[in-house]
């Protein structure tokens, strides 16, 4: 009887020695888990703001430059005609807004609505960002060759995204050249 209870009993401690390892190997298991999951999810956060601060950058140097501009246009330093100059800020305006469009999202207050597309005159929004980024591309020697070879093209398209790649494109082609460039 007793050496039933002494193998019942050291089948039970056996039993949860083997059990108590097994649990100590999981736990390590999910503590490297963690560990990565942790390092994962920093990397993307990372990628994130990096893309953030690319995404705000870029119009955020050009409203700069457009300032500049109408700074010296009212201290009568300036060439440019009061319509250009409207124009500039009118579009560096759309720009803030975009901007704070985009710090919405950061900060998960706005949901995107893809409702808002709509049918754009994409020879117009062209030439609205041309028009935008004039400054900024003068103030890096950069001249725009831009033509439209379509008598109308058309498209059901975000005016705020198609704007903010054309934007992206234009000033990473910028960016990527020294010196007086063509695009």
């Amino acid at each position: 009887v007793w050496f039933s209870v002494l193998l019942a009993m050291t089948m039970i401690v056996a039993t949860t020695a083997v059990f108590v390892f097994r649990l100590g190997s999981h736990s390590r298991d999910l503590e490297v888990a963690l560990k990565h999951s942790e390092t994962r999810r920093l990397a993307d956060l990372s990628k994130l703001v990096v893309s953030m601060a690319h995404e705000l950058r870029n119009p955020l140097n050009s409203i700069r430059l457009n300032l500049f501009s109408s700074e010296k246009l009212i201290r009568g330093e300036s060439p440019m005609d009061q319509k250009e100059a409207l124009v500039m800020i009118h579009e560096s305006v759309g720009e803030i807004e975009r901007v704070n469009e985009l710090i919405g999202h950061l900060l998960g207050f706005v949901k995107t609505d893809e409702s808002q597309e709509t049918w754009l005159n994409f020879d117009t929004e062209i030439q609205s960002v041309l028009q935008f980024l004039k400054t900024t591309h003068a103030h890096h020697g950069v001249q725009i060759d831009y033509r439209f070879s379509y008598e109308i093209a058309i498209g059901k398209v975000s005016k705020k995204h198609l704007r903010q790649i054309l934007i992206i494109l234009l000033q990473n082609a910028q960016q990527s050249m020294i010196g007086g460039v063509q695009i």
